[in-house]
């Protein structure tokens, strides 16, 4: 699981995130009216969090581990405020990181992505891809993070979504999301797991949705080791502990007629944590917390550990083999 640790000393400050709409006067900065968002002109320091409105997820700066990187995530908030430790489920960043000496800025430019940039050099290293109509001003953008742990871009004047993190999954599935595959580019959304426990960047597994409505674990960008089984409108034949019941309440894939298609999964408890985690072990996840353990439940896990043992090892053998043709 990918747990990081509080933050160094907030006297370091590093970046902040800056909402700015470059076609009004700029906004002298002040502190956030809710919580849960920010407006245009405001801004976030490394000390401070957005918190959703049920408390449930936060977000902010984290560092992992011992390392001298920030990153910009959400992790789940409840958690956090007894283990002290940040379960992430979304990075921002992760192949981008801030150095620890930088001072950085993320902000909400005229064209409405936020960008992180470094500001030493002003060079952009992460942004969002939303774009909103070109009659809004400043004061029609704002950003939030909703309880179920999605960060929006939106229109406060008509509330539609410019950009949702939910689109953009790093290694974790959350209830609600939705991991789609496009019937058009033939591309799938994908979750990649870090490259170990303390380093955020894409590792070498991943999990994506193919065309015949099966989810395959993927090593090394091309290696298919696990496919879950076909679709048959109730469950994915191989993985038959994915049940209505095992912690869940609805799953299933939609279809629509351009040929794209959905797996969207809900929760029976809505209050305590849960998520599908894509770990550094090459395995999927279904993760629910326990207020009773106060710690992480595993639902059920594909593939079993050993079946991933022995294809790291194969794996291992073969790119030895090729290295000594």
């Amino acid at each position: 699981m990918d747990t990081v640790s509080n933050p160094p000393s907030t006297s370091f400050l590093i970046a902040f995130l800056w909402f700015i709409i470059s076609f009004a006067p700029h906004h002298s900065i002040s502190s956030c009216s809710a919580a849960d968002t920010m407006f245009a002109g405001q801004s976030l320091t490394a000390n401070k969090t957005l918190v959703s409105k049920e408390r449930k997820f936060e977000l902010g700066f984290f560092t992992p581990g011992n390392s001298k990187k920030y990153y910009i995530g959400i992790w789940f908030r409840q958690v956090f405020a007894i283990q002290k430790k940040k379960t992430v489920v979304w990075v921002a960043n992760r192949n981008k990181p801030i150095p620890i000496n930088e001072l950085s800025s993320s902000e909400l430019i005229e064209n409405g992505q936020l960008v992180l940039i470094i500001m030493r050099t002003q060079i952009p290293i992460w942004s969002t891809d939303s774009t909103p109509s070109r009659n809004m001003n400043d004061s029609s953008v704002k950003a939030v993070l909703r309880d179920d742990g999605n960060l929006v871009i939106l229109s406060s004047s008509n509330g539609s979504v410019l950009w949702e993190s939910f689109d953009h999954p790093t290694h974790v599935h959350l209830p609600g999301a939705r991991l789609g595959y496009n019937g058009l580019t033939k591309k799938a959304m994908k979750l990649i797991s870090w490259r170990n426990s303390e380093d955020p960047p894409d590792g070498i597994y991943s999990i994506e949705l193919g065309l015949d409505k099966s989810f395959s674990l993927i090593w090394n960008g091309s290696q298919k080791f696990y496919n879950s089984g076909v679709w048959n409108g109730r469950f994915f034949s191989n993985n038959t502990e994915m049940q209505v019941g095992y912690g869940l309440s609805s799953f299933g894939i939609t279809s629509y007629e351009n040929g794209n298609y959905d797996f969207i999964y809900f929760v029976s408890n809505k209050i305590l944590p849960f998520g599908n985690f894509l770990d550094t072990s090459g395995q999927s996840k279904a993760r629910m917390w326990s207020s009773e353990t106060r710690d992480w439940m595993v639902i059920w896990s594909k593939p079993l550990l050993r079946v991933v043992s022995h294809i790291a090892r194969f794996m291992v053998f073969v790119g030895l083999f090729w290295c000594l043709q």
